[in-house]
């Protein structure tokens, strides 16, 4: 599961690995959010006390790889999973603008 984060509010969403995968996450978020353009995301996975930030749809099928290896660890032991947290990203312009 994703946490997607989208004008602070938060929204579970199952993930899948592979082209498939990405193209449904990308459908879900667009639907969720009614959102008509392309947009920018950033994917943090929580790694037993570590977070990994990774950047846009590209880095997509590591953090459901990161995820994947993490729940497989945390089967084995009494450590929680792994979550991805997926944050909508605004413009870049806007970014720059607002002084984020």
């Amino acid at each position: 599961m994703a946490a997607v984060v989208y004008n602070n509010i938060v929204y579970k969403i199952p993930i899948l690995p592979g082209p498939e995968g990405k193209a449904a996450f990308k459908r879900k978020v667009n639907e969720l959010f009614g959102l008509s353009r392309p947009f920018e995301v950033a994917f943090e996975v929580k790694v037993q006390e570590d977070k990994v930030s990774l950047l846009g749809l590209n880095s997509y099928e590591a953090a459901t790889r990161c995820a994947a290896m993490s729940a497989r660890r945390a089967a084995g032991s009494s450590t929680q999973p792994s979550e991805v947290t997926a944050v909508e990203q605004p413009e870049p312009s806007a970014a720059a603008a607002g002084g984020v």
